[in-house]
């Protein structure tokens, strides 16, 4: 969202400098998604496997708990 302001600010004001407001907020997004893509990056990898999604998937409709239980045994 905040590129598309910034396109459009671009749009407007041919020639104005970029309000460094957007560009410090879009620095803070960027820094933000990079640390959550990071922190979630192991649960990622633990479900892409086909063994571990085909357990997931298996698991579905009986108890979750298993699956949960699998993953976290296996994956930690």
């Amino acid at each position: 969202m905040v590129d598309f302001q910034l396109d459009i600010y671009k749009k407007i004001n041919i020639e104005g400098e970029e309000p460094k407001e957007l560009i410090q907020k879009r620095e803070d997004i960027v820094s933000r998604f990079t640390e959550l893509s990071q922190a979630v990056q192991p649960l990622l990898d633990a479900v892409v496997t086909e063994d571990a999604a085909r357990h997931i998937e298996h698991q579905r409709n009986s108890d979750s708990m298993l699956a949960l239980n699998f993953l976290q045994k296996t994956y930690g």
